[in-house]
């Protein structure tokens, strides 16, 4: 007799399904890289989640107008294209220090996977992949919101600040070496 084990019997869902084996091989970032997995599209889809996920002090104000009004400043700034490119290439950098085999010879993604198994394994691999990019968005927003600075990124015209989109990228203010380090990629 020979034992197979047989994680998820359906064929590929759609294109954008991947196989499970290639989730196995190659790290987030790759993945990212080949264009089987849009940062884009998971950063327009989840930015809310994350939001939500971002602890902020507490506040003296209306606590709703204030969240609302923090989701619509996001949204807007996901808007702007240079803002939109800027947060994404943030999380490319963070995707890519976390790319590397760890010690026990797998994917930081695949590592997450096996101590948190959600339905079938190409399943909890999918997941995992999306939450390092999240929380790869949740260090950037957190990183460019720090004393509400994000605040300031709009003008009364409600567009991008060319001044605070010179100061984020100057490496005086945003260092991306010691950016990427600080991020807690990886962790449920």
């Amino acid at each position: 007799f020979q034992c197979l084990f047989v994680d998820d019997l359906r064929m590929k869902v759609t294109e954008e399904t991947l196989d499970t084996v290639i989730m196995l091989n190659n790290s987030t970032y790759d993945l990212v890289l080949q264009k089987k997995i849009s940062v884009s599209q998971t950063i327009k889809s989840r930015f809310q989640y994350v939001l939500s996920c971002c602890t902020v002090p507490a506040m003296e104000q209306n606590t709703v107008s204030f969240f609302s009004e923090r989701i619509r400043r996001y949204q807007t700034l996901l808007e702007n294209p240079e803002f939109f490119l800027f947060v994404r290439e943030l999380i490319f950098h963070v995707l890519q220090y976390h790319s590397e085999i760890g010690a026990n010879k797998m994917h930081k993604h695949v590592q997450m996977a096996a101590v948190d198994f959600v339905g079938s394994l190409r399943q909890s691999l999918e997941l995992t992949m999306e939450t390092m990019i999240l929380q790869a968005l949740a260090h950037c927003i957190i990183t460019l919101d720090t004393n509400f600075n994000m605040d300031h990124a709009l003008t009364e015209e409600n567009s991008l600040s060319p001044l605070w989109m010179q100061l984020a990228r100057s490496k005086f203010c945003l260092n991306v070496d010691t950016f990427v380090a600080q991020a807690k990629i990886g962790e449920l």
